[in-house]
Formats: structure tokens, sequence, C-alpha cells
């Protein structure tokens, strides 16, 4: 642990973006890291990756940063519903903005470390972006959105990347190479590869085996159709499945299901990880996150099934195809039994491929080493 000697430890606020889960479960390991160090820790977000958050760690202060919710729409003109939106984009930019520089003026943080909000940064402290998103996968009509995507992230101090920095082990492809040409203000590079992020860690702890697990992720209404669509296909799979919906704060679960079928609103991340390790095959989609925490705990069979829409998350679909790691195949015709064959094709995440050196660990240090 760090020495902070007469002075108080950091004060250093965390903020993922509340879009599916992945922003906020990344952010776990970081957090445990900054904690080990002696920081003050307070988290902001809302939604489900607050609630989430907050389950994990019921010791810190959380902070609602509110917002517009946006819809995703039901079909796959995901950019269409997000231009259709833009006011409320804009709403919530501003917002948060003046809520951080509120909280700033009250708490006066000594960092303020943000997962993809990209308003959520103040002159008065140093500020971190965590992004693999240098480059935006859009239509070519929306060549703006990359640009100021660009110019937002280059407001922040540094901007930390959850991937290697080797194009060959490279997890998100040409979403985080190559690198955004800046220095900081001292000539120290502004983008820092943190090799692959996750909360989990492989073990060889003893657990009962899962024929399938199905993690459910993302926001509505695609969540639910994909629900609907794997508890219609599931009576075709005469195995144990166990079915987590990526709803932490649900307190009921659907009724009239097979006995073989066992349904999870939430698990704990120590519960998903022995999950995700004992299955034979998991199903899931492929935010960038879930590749992150596939390949830490070297999942051997996994089947990808990208949100309709989000380019994004089919680019690493099909990505990871072409790298032989995982079959993809889009939720409108998705059909459990061929993609049940189709796996045993692929190689999957093989533990030899990847390093393993913690860089967050160090990054963590050398940036509460710079604040203090």
């Amino acid at each position: 642990m760090l020495q902070y000697s007469q002075k108080p430890a950091p004060k250093v606020l965390v903020a993922p973006l509340n879009w599916g889960l992945g922003h906020a479960t990344r952010c776990i390991p970081l957090i445990r890291h900054l904690l080990a160090e002696g920081a003050t820790v307070a988290i902001a977000s809302e939604g489900k990756a607050l609630k989430l958050l907050s389950l994990e760690f019921p010791q810190l202060k959380t902070l609602d940063l509110g917002g517009k919710e946006l819809s995703y729409g039901n079909n796959q003109y995901f950019f269409l519903a997000m231009l259709t939106q833009f006011p409320k984009l804009v709403y919530n930019f501003l917002a948060e903005k003046k809520k951080i520089a509120h909280l700033q003026q009250q708490e006066k943080f000594d960092l303020i470390i943000s997962d993809n909000r990209l308003g959520v940064r103040h002159s008065s402290a140093s500020n971190v972006v965590i992004s693999h998103q240098l480059h935006l996968i859009v239509p070519a009509s929306l060549f703006f959105v990359k640009n100021i995507n660009r110019y937002l992230l280059k407001k922040f101090d540094y901007c930390w990347i959850p991937d290697f920095a080797e194009e060959n082990l490279s997890l998100s492809g040409k979403l985080s190479h190559p690198p955004l040409r800046k220095t900081t203000q001292n000539g120290s590079p502004f983008c820092h590869y943190l090799g692959s992020i996750s909360r989990f860690e492989r073990t060889d702890k003893a657990a009962d085996e899962i024929d399938l697990l199905v993690v459910i992720s993302g926001p509505e209404p695609q969540r639910s159709i994909f629900e609907k669509i794997l508890l219609e296909q599931s009576n075709s799979f005469s195995g144990k499945i166990v079915l987590v919906r990526g709803l932490p704060d649900a307190s009921t679960i659907p009724s009239n299901v097979p006995a073989h079928l066992h349904i999870k609103n939430h698990l704990k991340g120590s519960e998903l990880s022995q999950y995700m390790q004992n299955a034979k095959v998991v199903i899931s989609r492929s935010g960038y996150t879930t590749l992150m925490d596939a390949q830490a705990l070297q999942c051997k069979q996994i089947i990808f099934v990208p949100t309709p829409g989000q380019s994004e998350q089919e680019y690493l679909g099909k990505y990871l195809a072409q790298q032989n790691i995982a079959p993809c195949f889009a939720q409108n015709d998705f059909d459990l039994a061929t993609a049940l064959r189709e796996v045993k094709k692929y190689a999957g995440f093989a533990e030899q491929t990847y390093p393993k050196k913690d860089v967050l660990q160090q990054e963590v240090v050398d940036i509460l080493r710079a604040v203090i």
C-alpha cells in the first residue's frame, strides 16, 4: 500500500456508464486496486450499473447521476434510434457535467476516473477516461460522431485502454488501434494499454458442471427479446441450463419453465465466475467486458449473439469468429441447436495466448502517486 505521510488519502470518484452492465463490472477490479492502495473511493452512476456496484461495495458512498433514459428500439436501426434521441444525449452530457461540477465543489476529488462517461471530468482534478472505443464503428454518413468521440476523449488527462498493445493479441481490433496520437503536458503517453481487465480470475475450485450457461445483458427491449427466444428454444436442449437475466434489481422470475432450466435474475461476481468456468458452453452478448471476462476465465466454448444494431458488438463478434475463437450469430434468426453444433469448430480462449501481467495495478499506483 502507498504511504501518504501527513497528507490525507486521495479522494477518487469512479463513474461508469450505465449501458448494460459491462462498464460497471470492469470497474470492479479498478475499485479493488484503489482500495488496496488506501484511496477513499466514491461511485457515481445510475440505474443497474449503480445498483450492481453498490452490491459489490456496500461500504462505499454512491452518487446518482440520473439523466434521461434512452430507448434503443426493437429493430436493427440502432444509430437511427440514437440520432432521433440526440437531444437526450446532449441533455445527459451537459447534465452530468453540471452534476460533476457540483459534486466536485462539495467533495473535492483528487482523481476522477470515468468509464466512457465523456462528460465526467473537472479541471480541478486529474481526469482519466477508460475506453477501448478510440475509433467508433459507425455508418459513413455519421463520420462526425467519430470526430466528436475523439475530441471528447482528448479532453481527459489520460486514456486507459483495456486491451493489449500488441495488435496480434488485441481483443477489440481496430476499435483500440492505433492509439490516439497525443502526449500529456509532461510529455508522457496519453494512451496507456492495460491488457485485458476482468473482475474474474480462473481458479481450480470444484463446482457442479453446467451444460449450458446463458448470460443475457444490455438495454431493453432487446434484452427481453433475446430472453424470450432462449426460453422458447430451451425445450430442445436436454442438459442443465442456467440462464442469468442481468437484472440485479428484479424480484420475480419467469414461471412455467422446464425443470432443467434454472433462472437467476443476477449473480454476484464470485458466483458468475464459477458458473462460467464450469459451463461446457456459454452463450452471451459480444459486449467487450464479456470478452475480457471470457478470456480471463479461458472459456473453451462460447457463442456470441450481438445486440441487434449495436455495430460495436456486431464487429467484435465477427472479429472473434475470424480469429477462430468463437462463432457469432444474429439474434433475429438464432437457432440454439445450430449454434451448439457450430461452437465445437472453434478454439475458444486459449490460456497460452495472452499475457497475465496486471498492468492496471501499476497504473493505479502511478496515478495515485501523481495526485498525492
